[in-house]
C-alpha cells in the first residue's frame, strides 16, 4: 500500500452565507451544515459554534473529534463501511484539513465527561486546545434510545467532516507526505538486517460509549486481523467511545495515530515496519483470551522479531508510587486483576530503578497435602462454577523431582510471569508457581481426621447447594455433575450427612416440611411445620431446649404471644404464611426471656449452635436462611419447594 497524504492547513474558521475554503480560511454556512446534519432522522435540532485556541471556552461532553479527510485518487473513500462503500482503503491520494477538527457534543448519555478546555490549566491535557474546532451540538428527538442517539451523533460528525473535506478536492495541498508498506512477503525480506516489527493496537470495545468500529463493524465482533497502517489514515477505524476524558480515543486520534507515524519514521532505519495488527479489548475473560491467543498466533505467523504495544492510552498502566517495603494487593475473587497489578508494578518499579520482588498468598489448594485430600477436593467443590481444577504442579515436579499441588490458573499463567522476570531482571527467582506461593496452612493441621470430616461435609454441602441453584433456575447441570464427581472422589455422599436422613424421615412421618440439626454432642433434633411455626423455627426451639436440658413438653412461648405476631403478618404486612420464621421466633423468645427463666436459659444456648449441621426437606425462605447463617449453622436443603406456586421468592 502506498498513500500520499496531502495536508491543507486551516488558518481560520468563520461563519458565512456560503460554505467555502480559500487561502486557508474555512467559511461555514450554518444552513448548509444543518441540512447535512438533519439528514439523520433521530436528530431533532442542531446548532453550531466555533472554539479557537486561547479562548475562555470549555466544550463538554465531547462525543467525537474528527479531522476532515477526502479521497482524491485511488480505491474507495474515507470512512469506509460508514460514509463510503466497504472497499479496502489506504492507497492513492487523500487530502486532510490540518489544524482544525469537527467536534460533536450533546446531552449526556450515561457516564460522559469528555472535556476540551481551550485555555487555562486544562488546555495542557488535550491536543484539541490547539486546533480550530467547529462544534456541532445535536439534540435528539423525544423517545430516542441511547444507542440510536449516539449512533446518530457519530454519523452527523462524520457527514459534516466529509462535507467540509470535499471543498479541498480541487486545491493543491500545502504539504504532502507519502507512506508506503510493501506486501507482507516482500516486506518481510525488504530489510534483512533490521528487526521485523508490527504494531499491535487494542481497540476499546466494551459496549455503549466504549466502542470502536472497523470498516463499519463493531470491534467487539472482530477477531484480531492485519491491516496496512495506511488504512487507519483513510478512516478505516472510527471511534464510538465517548466516556471520560482519560478513556477517550476519538476518531481524530485514529486518523493521526502517533504510534503509526513514529513507526513509519523509523521504517528502513532502525526497524522493518511490516504490519498493523488490530485486536479488541472486550469485557469477558473468554473474549480476552480469544483475542490474546489469536493476536499471538498472528504475530508468530509473521515471524516477527518484536511487537510494539504503546505505553500510552489503553496500553498504559500508571506507576503507583510506594513508600513501604512490603505492599499487599488484595481484591475479591478470580480475574479481579490482583496479579495484573503486581506484574505491571514490577515493570514500572524496574523502570524507576527499583528491583521489586513478588509473592502470592493462596490458601487453597494446599500445596503439601495430597491431590485427593478432602480439603483440596473441598476447594474444587467451592469453585466448581469457576472451573478451577487442582493439579500436580508440572514445573515443580520437573525442577525438584517432588509433587506439589496447585491449580490450573496459576499453572497456566506461570510461563508469563517467568518470562516477565527473565525479561526485566535477566533471571527468575521462581522455578514453579508453587515456589511463588506463601502458604503454611498444611502445617497447621493437628487433627487430620477432624479436618477430613469437616472437608467431606463441605463437599456434600456444595453438592446440595448446586442442586438448589439448579432447581431455582440459576444453576447449571454441569456444576451439579462436577460436585457429584468430587463426592465420589472423596468417597462420601448424602448418607454421610446424618441430618439428611433425619429430616427426610421426619417429613415423611409428618406429611409436611421438616428440618433436622446435629448438635455438638452428635444428638439430632428435628422440627416440623405446625399451624404456629415453620419447620426451622420449631427445630430451633427444640434444639435450644435440648441444649438447655429442658423437657420437650415445656412451652417456651405461649400462643398468646405468637398469635398477635401472626395477626400482624397476615392482616397488616400482607403475608400469606402465618407461621413464624426463625427470626420472629427468636424475637418472641427474647421477649419471654424477660419474665421466664427457661426462656432465658435457652437464649444463653444460642452461641452453641455455631458450627452445627442442618438439613431441611424443602428450600428455605430467604429470611430463615439468613438467620441460620448468622447463627453459624451449616445449612443444606432438598432441591424442592414447600408449595407448587408458579413463582417463589
Amino acid at each position: 500500500m502506498k498513500l500520499e497524504l496531502g495536508k491543507i492547513f486551516i488558518k481560520d474558521i468563520r461563519f458565512a452565507e456560503k460554505t467555502a475554503l480559500q487561502d486557508g480560511v474555512l467559511s461555514v454556512s450554518k444552513d448548509d451544515l444543518r441540512e447535512v446534519a438533519l439528514s439523520e432522522e433521530k436528530i431533532k435540532t442542531v446548532s453550531f459554534d466555533i472554539a479557537k485556541p486561547g479562548e475562555s471556552v470549555r466544550i463538554t461532553p465531547v462525543k467525537d473529534v474528527i479531522e476532515p479527510r477526502v479521497k482524491v485518487e485511488g480505491r474507495g473513500g474515507v470512512f469506509p463501511g460508514v460514509i463510503s462503500g466497504v472497499d479496502t482503503v489506504g492507497s492513492g491520494k487523500t487530502y486532510c484539513l490540518k489544524g482544525m477538527a469537527v467536534v460533536t457534543a450533546g446531552p449526556i448519555v450515561g457516564f460522559q465527561e469528555g472535556v476540551i478546555d481551550m485555555s487555562g490549566p486544562g488546555a495542557d491535557y488535550t491536543p484539541f486546545s490547539k486546533t480550530l474546532n467547529l462544534v456541532v451540538l445535536c439534540e435528539p428527538k423525544e423517545g430516542t434510545e441511547a444507542h440510536d442517539y449516539e449512533r446518530a451523533v457519530r454519523m452527523v460528525g462524520l457527514k459534516i467532516a466529509t462535507h467540509l473535506a470535499e471543498l479541498s478536492k480541487e486545491l493543491s495541498p500545502d504539504e504532502s507526505q507519502t507512506y508506503e508498506t510493501l506486501d507482507l512477503l516482500e516486506g518481510m525480506k525488504a530489510y534483512p538486517d533490521l528487526p521485523r516489527v508490527a504494531y499491535v493496537q487494542m481497540l476499546q470495545s466494551q459496549g455503549l460509549l466504549h466502542d470502536t468500529y472497523v470498516y463499519g463493524v463493531d470491534a467487539k465482533k472482530i477477531l484480531p486481523t492485519i491491516l496496512y497502517p495506511t488504512e487507519d489514515m483513510d478512516g478505516a477505524i472510527l471511534s464510538g467511545n465517548c466516556v471520560s476524558a482519560c478513556d477517550k480515543n476519538p476518531t481524530y486520534v485514529h486518523e493521526n495515530n502517533p504510534v503509526i507515524e513514529e513507526l513509519f519514521k523509523q521504517h528502513g532505519k532502525t526497524i522493518n515496519f511490516v504490519a498493523h495488527v488490530i485486536t479488541n479489548e472486550n469485557v469477558y475473560l473468554a473474549d480476552k483470551e480469544r483475542s490474546s491467543n489469536q493476536t499471538a498466533k498472528l504475530c508468530k505467523m509473521l515471524h516477527l522479531d518484536g511487537v510494539v504495544v504503546s505505553e500510552e492510552g489503553f496500553g498504559r498502566n500508571d506507576y503507583i508510587e510506594t513508600s513501604r517495603s512490603l505492599i499487599v494487593v488484595t481484591a475479591p475473587g478470580p480475574g479481579s486483576g490482583k496479579m495484573a497489578v503486581c506484574l505491571s508494578q514490577l515493570y514500572q518499579e524496574h523502570r524507576h530503578g527499583i528491583d521489586a520482588g513478588y509473592a502470592k498468598f493462596e490458601t487453597f489448594p494446599i500445596w503439601n497435602l495430597p491431590l485427593q485430600h478432602p480439603v483440596n477436593l473441598a476447594y474444587e467443590a467451592a469453585t466448581a462454577d469457576l472451573n478451577d481444577i487442582n493439579m500436580i504442579d508440572p514445573f515443580h515436579l520437573e525442577a525438584y523431582g517432588e509433587s506439589a499441588i496447585n491449580y490450573n490458573r496459576d499453572v497456566e499463567v506461570f510461563p508469563v510471569l517467568n518470562a516477565m522476570f527473565n525479561r526485566i531482571y535477566g533471571k527468575s527467582p521462581y522455578q514453579s508457581p508453587t515456589d511463588m506461593g506463601v502458604n503454611m496452612a498444611g502445617n497447621c493441621i493437628i487433627d487430620d481426621a477432624a479436618v477430613r470430616k469437616a472437608a467431606e461435609q463441605e463437599i456434600i454441602r456444595r453438592y446440595y447447594a448446586a442442586l438448589v441453584e439448579l432447581r431455582k433456575g440459576s444453576g447449571r447441570r454441569e456444576i451439579v455433575d462436577k460436585e457429584q464427581l468430587l463426592m465420589e472422589k472423596a468417597n462420601v455422599g448424602p448418607a454421610d450427612r446424618p441430618v439428611v436422613a433425619a429430616a427426610k424421615q421426619k417429613a415423611e412421618l409428618s406429611g409436611g416440611p421438616a428440618a433436622a440439626i446435629e448438635l455438638p454432642d452428635q444428638t439430632i433434633v428435628c422440627g416440623k411445620t405446625s399451624p404456629l411455626l415453620g419447620a426451622c423455627a420449631a427445630m430451633l426451639l427444640n434444639a435450644l431446649k435440648t441444649l438447655a436440658g429442658l423437657e420437650d413438653s415445656i412451652k417456651l412461648i405461649s400462643p398468646e404471644i405468637i398469635e398477635p405476631i401472626q395477626h400482624l403478618k397476615t392482616e397488616h404486612l400482607g403475608n400469606h404464611n402465618p407461621r413464624l420464621h426463625t427470626d420472629e421466633i427468636l424475637i418472641a423468645l427474647t421477649i419471654c426471656a424477660n419474665s421466664d427463666a427457661n426462656a432465658e436459659l435457652c437464649m444463653r444456648q444460642l452461641s452453641r449452635l455455631s458450627g452445627c449441621e442442618l438439613h431441611s426437606s424443602v428450600i428455605l425462605s430467604g429470611v430463615d436462611e439468613r438467620t441460620l447463617h448468622k447463627l453459624g449453622i451449616h445449612i443444606t436443603c432438598e432441591p424442592q419447594y414447600q408449595s407448587k406456586k408458579l413463582f417463589h421468592h
